[in-house]
């Protein structure tokens, strides 16, 4: 059997449920979700859907473009925020104290992640579907979420049908993830917001500056 038809048949017999997969987190785990677009929406609101079960999960990520229910008041016993960067979805849970702020440059995340010092016992990723040789990619968002990968005693990926293909380091076997999910779901988009008649003013006058 060649390595890509290995690859193929773990592909194959690793497609899970959303909950199935959610069901390797344990109570006590720290969960790293990747980066921005690729954040795993389905396979956050699998977890989350398992709070009564689990204690004391630590979340951790930079900037997330999907909701972040883990955050939700009433779940702190379960999940705690404990991330690089405060957004939106996360902000009030640091402010009242369900979470915490963790002060680390964005290019030094992937260094925490390999630190022993900071084991990190799973990671939920998105990727794309392998290709004919069995390979995927991490496509939008890459940055720290490959090490991530790298870094994750278990792998949980969302496998998204229309993540683009990004081609670099972001690019590895789908040997390298334990369980993956069918999602059928949109990569999450940052919507841009109109311009008004400020914006159009500061506009012209920079525009006649050049």
């Amino acid at each position: 059997m060649s390595e890509a038809e290995k690859r193929r048949k773990h592909y194959r017999e690793r497609l899970v449920s959303p909950e199935e997969a959610a069901s390797r987190i344990k109570s006590g785990d720290r969960v790293v979700i990747s980066h921005a677009a690729n954040a795993p929406q389905l396979l956050i609101e699998a977890m989350t859907a398992r709070a009564e079960g689990l204690r004391g999960v630590e979340v951790s990520h930079m900037l997330t473009l999907a909701p972040a229910p883990y955050c939700a008041p009433g779940l702190e016993e379960s999940f705690r925020y404990s991330g690089a960067y405060l957004n939106a979805n996360t902000r009030a849970a640091v402010a009242e104290g369900r979470g915490e702020f963790r002060p680390v440059f964005f290019s030094e995340f992937p260094e925490l992640l390999r630190s022993p010092a900071y084991p990190v016992d799973l990671a939920l990723v998105s990727c794309t579907e392998p290709d004919e040789n069995g390979m995927v990619s991490l496509g939008v968002s890459a940055d720290y979420t490959v090490q991530a990968v790298k870094s994750a005693k278990t792998v949980l990926a969302a496998v998204k049908k229309d993540m683009p293909f990004v081609y670099g380091d972001c690019v590895m076997p789908v040997t390298e993830f334990d369980w993956l999910v069918p999602d059928e779901t949109p990569v999450p988009e940052f919507a841009a917001s109109g311009s008004g008649p400020v914006e159009q003013a500061i506009g012209q006058h920079i525009a006649a500056l050049i």
